[in-house]
């Protein structure tokens, strides 16, 4: 069920001569593991012989090779069978079923690979990462140039956030995924742009959308474990080659943008926060990340019309009040700041540095009982490493206090 929502997704988002093929590969699919089950091998080859060129629509190959393997008796016919069963007992969203399925199988033809790739895959639509994990490990026991594995067991680390794993996996998956380069007659018929033509990594991955798809989620992952473990300048390089797999991907963009952040390199993140919003001008993120990177080189003005932006776009959007907040307290502008901060708080009741914000404005405001709840309301929630502020509070308590003290008496 997870994969063919994926899939309806995927066609929705393509243009409609590359969803008119998805459809008709997906069908293809769908008679080929009817065939399969059948026990009509050789027929269930020629219709996943179609589907196989796109080699990494998650497991279509796979059903390529099964179908193959038994057309050749390289692999048994009652196995073989059962195996198309449990692709259609997946299909119906009966995963359980699969697995136990495809369990038998594996204790009977354990040397065997294809089984585990979708055990694997079906167990962590279960949620089993672990022993998705023990799945993948086996198949790179069996076979060490296995590059799918490594993308996958890869994949489950960086969810996981297990970033050195991941960058592990990743790499190695780089480096076994073979590019080969296309006969003359296959760039004819992808209506390859000339200037590719010497360039047969692009020419491999224009030919392969999955498989370009598989690259740019690889070279981003390894980016942001990179960037998690304060490597940017590394980040920033897998960042760079995951553009080159698609320079009209936004997100990538954003996260390059903030690994340029990140080293201080404002100008190459502005660069890049542009070129985003270029792609996609709805993304309400990278109007807050541009509004902060100009509030960062105290260009005021450019930054609060970012941030606006970005509220206007996302108007729950508690981190660009709070940006917009600290604009105006620098100009001293109160009445500003307490707009802004109280935005915060209606979104994040517990937002200490909202709360100390608020008490300094009305502190500054005249507005002496308002400040001292705001100060205790501070007090109550700031944790322990903020004790310089926490004494601020106490002694700003007790002058409003004394202030409040002096009106009374008048």
């Amino acid at each position: 069920m997870q994969l063919f929502i994926a899939i309806i997704i995927l066609l929705l988002s393509l243009p409609v001569s590359d969803m008119e093929e998805m459809k008709r590969l997906y069908e293809n699919e769908e008679r080929g593991i009817i065939l399969g089950a059948s026990a009509k091998f050789e027929e269930a080859q020629r219709v996943l012989e179609v589907s196989h060129s796109f080699y990494y629509w998650r497991n279509i190959n796979l059903h390529y090779l099964v179908a193959n393997d038994a057309a050749m008796g390289k692999l048994e016919t009652d196995l073989a069978q059962h195996f198309f069963e449990a692709l259609s007992f997946s299909r119906d969203n009966q995963t359980e079923q699969a697995l136990k399925t495809i369990s038998v199988l594996i204790v009977n033809k354990p040397e065997y690979i294809p089984f585990y790739f979708y055990r694997a895959a079906w167990y962590q639509d279960c949620n089993n990462n672990t022993l998705a994990i023990q799945d993948y490990c086996k198949i790179i026991d069996l076979d060490s140039l296995s590059a799918d594995a490594y993308l996958r067991r890869g994949q489950i680390y960086f969810n996981e956030k297990k970033y050195k794993s991941a960058i592990f996996d990743y790499r190695t998956y780089f480096s076994l995924q073979t590019i080969q380069p296309l006969a003359e007659d296959e760039c004819i018929e992808l209506k390859l742009d000339p200037k590719f033509k010497n360039n047969t990594y692009k020419i491999f991955l224009a030919k392969n959308y999955f498989l370009r798809e598989n690259f740019l989620e690889a070279y981003n992952n390894v980016g942001v474990s990179f960037q998690i473990n304060g490597n940017c300048e590394k980040a920033i390089l897998y960042y760079t080659k995951a553009i080159e797999v698609d320079p009209d991907f936004s997100k990538t963009y954003v996260n390059r943008g903030m690994a340029y952040r990140d080293c201080e390199k404002n100008d190459s993140a502005l660069i890049d926060f542009s070129k985003a919003l270029e792609i996609d001008p709805e993304y309400s993120k990278v109007y807050y990340l541009r509004g902060c990177i100009y509030k960062k080189m105290e260009r005021i003005p450019e930054a609060l019309a970012d941030l606006n932006k970005a509220v206007i776009k996302k108007p729950d959007y508690p981190k660009v009040y709070y940006a917009i907040s600290e604009i105006f307290f620098s100009m001293g502008k109160y009445n500003q700041v307490l707009s802004a901060v109280n935005k915060v708080l209606y979104f994040e009741k517990d937002n200490y540095w909202a709360w100390y914000m608020r008490a300094y404005a009305l502190d500054k405001l005249d507005s002496e009982e308002n400040a001292i709840q705001a100060y205790k309301n501070f007090i109550k929630i700031a944790p322990d490493d903020q004790i310089k502020y926490i004494e601020a509070a106490y002694a700003r308590i007790i002058i409003l206090k004394r202030a409040l003290k002096r009106k009374n008496e008048q």
